[in-house]
């Protein structure tokens, strides 16, 4: 149990100051590009990253922190909410600031509106609080792709950051939402990515195609499989036609391939 000398013990993570909420923005995946800016589709699952900045620490470098999501929409009805949920960071490397994320599944249901977000954190250790908050909105129903990520696995559960070095293994992860089905309640929907060089220049090209899933199914996911060869800047580019309504989908992520020094 912590004595009544605590205070004596705790030191601020990076220097003294305010606790400070940075870099906000929405990701795709857990360690993904920036998205940008605009709505989300219903179906998509919308992470968003942080930093977290002037943690006190204790004598033996770790913060304890919590972290609280409430969602509303725009006549103020919660949306989604989170709790605070306690967390502990070991300062191992001697940074400044905490990384930390949160996402949110929107239900393939949703209705199109503006929504209003607000997280706030605590540090548990020098109760402190800090709050950021913003908007957003949910797009009407249509033809899309939505859940993009990188991941280690074909499944998504091991995920990977944009920036990798040769040799890597990724898979570019993916999901369909908003394609019709024909008489026999099928969908026909070619998926493709094209892989860009630093000129924009289309260097590789893989397709796919959705044409068998269950009635009651609504979001189809998928992958591509690559192997990281070859060291440079490159543009991933996922795109989806709906052969039934000839709709057209296209997402763009960007990753970095390291050399082996």
């Amino acid at each position: 149990m912590f004595s009544s000398a605590l205070p004596l013990l705790l030191f601020t993570l990076g220097g003294a100051g305010d606790l400070e909420i940075v870099a906000p923005r929405a990701t795709f995946g857990l360690l993904g590009p920036t998205r940008p800016k605009g709505g989300v589709l219903p179906g998509e699952r919308l992470f968003f990253a942080f930093g977290i900045k002037n943690l006190a620490v204790d004598a033996q470098g770790k913060s304890q922190y919590s972290v609280a999501v409430e969602i509303r929409d725009s006549q103020g009805k919660l949306f989604y909410e989170q709790k605070p949920y306690l967390r502990v960071a070991q300062n191992l490397f001697g940074g400044k600031v905490v990384p930390c994320s949160s996402y949110l599944d929107i239900p393939i249901t949703s209705a199109e509106g503006d929504l209003h977000w607000k997280v706030t954190i605590e540090d548990t250790l020098a109760k402190k609080s800090k709050s950021i908050d913003g908007k957003g909105k949910i797009l009407p129903k249509s033809f899309g792709i939505v859940r993009v990520n990188l991941s280690a696995d074909p499944n998504g559960l091991a995920p990977t950051p944009a920036v990798n070095v040769v040799g890597g293994h990724v898979f570019l992860n993916f999901s369909v939402v908003g394609f019709d089905r024909n008489k026999d309640k099928q969908p026909d929907v070619e998926v493709s990515l094209r892989i860009l060089n630093t000129s924009g220049q289309p260097i590789s090209t893989l397709k796919g195609r959705i044409d068998d899933v269950g009635e009651n199914v609504r979001i189809v996911p998928g992958h591509f499989p690559m192997i990281f060869d070859s060291p440079g800047n490159y543009t991933l580019e996922v795109s989806a036609l709906c052969q039934h309504s000839k709709s057209k989908a296209l997402v763009t992520l960007p990753v970095q391939i390291l050399g082996v020094e």
